[in-house]
């Protein structure tokens, strides 16, 4: 798989540019932050809630989870890990109420950021961007609000804006790692493919076991014309044939934006 990285590493499926380039497209948009400063006790429910989730056990993951937000109804804290798991579980509508739950609480920055990232997840750029606009207002230096404007940009196409977005969480934290994968990719899809190929180049070097990063690499060699490079690296995580796709899908979206 190829795509978009943030915050957690927590994978979303991408859909509107699976459909314009033909390509699989990931993100992950859980900030490790929203839930870092949790009371004890709910964790674990959730856990293996998410756990009976990922098993097919849907009544009971979802039984747990929804004691959990009665039991800590008032807790800011625990509405956004509820919000954080509903989200992976692609629940949306009750992430979405989670997040809100949470910014009732008083936590109304990572509320919104959570409610950025539900929109990001159903492709809603435009929606995404004001939640992202709306905690900027009160801190311009948010990495993860910067992160998510420039993903909500590259759904759109608009990945000159989308740069500028991850260039801005760079200026902030040159090492902050999901602004440096989302800029690669987003050069690569924006036709500059060596420059592409730099960044993350020297963002795989400290992350070796990242498969979706050594992808963005592969669609970044792609680009630049690096065809074996990027076959090679590719063919790393995936069959020859689905490398073949990708290739085949990332030259597409480009010829059609020339």
């Amino acid at each position: 798989m190829t795509g978009f990285r943030g915050f957690c590493g927590r994978p979303i499926c991408v859909r509107s540019l699976h459909a314009a380039a033909g390509i699989a497209m990931m993100m992950a948009l859980g900030s490790c932050g929203l839930s870092g400063d949790q009371p004890v006790g709910y964790q674990a429910q959730i856990a293996v809630a998410e756990q009976m989730l990922q098993s097919g056990q849907f009544d009971r993951g979802y039984r747990i989870l929804d004691d959990v937000t009665r039991q800590q109804s008032s807790s800011g804290p625990a509405q956004l890990a509820l919000g954080d798991a509903y989200l992976r579980s692609r629940a949306y509508l009750k992430a979405e109420l989670a997040y809100r739950r949470a910014s009732e609480t008083g936590k109304n920055v990572d509320g919104q950021i959570g409610l950025g990232r539900v929109a990001l997840a159903r492709n809603e750029a435009q929606a995404a961007r004001q939640h992202f606009q709306g905690v900027l207002a009160r801190n311009p230096r948010s990495l993860a609000a910067l992160n998510g404007m420039g993903v909500a940009y590259d759904l759109e196409g608009n990945h000159l804006m989308a740069a500028a977005e991850y260039r801005k969480a760079l200026a902030i934290d040159p090492g902050y790692n999901p602004a440096l994968n989302n800029l690669g990719l987003s050069l690569a899809l924006a036709g500059n493919g060596a420059e592409a190929a730099q960044v993350l180049s020297e963002v795989a070097a400290s992350q070796v076991n990242d498969a979706v990063l050594r992808q963005n690499l592969a669609v970044a060699y792609f680009v630049a014309g690096r065809e074996q490079d990027g076959r090679r690296l590719a063919t790393t995580d995936i069959s020859g044939q689905r490398a073949d796709l990708l290739r085949n899908a990332v030259l597409r979206y480009r010829r059609a934006r020339s």
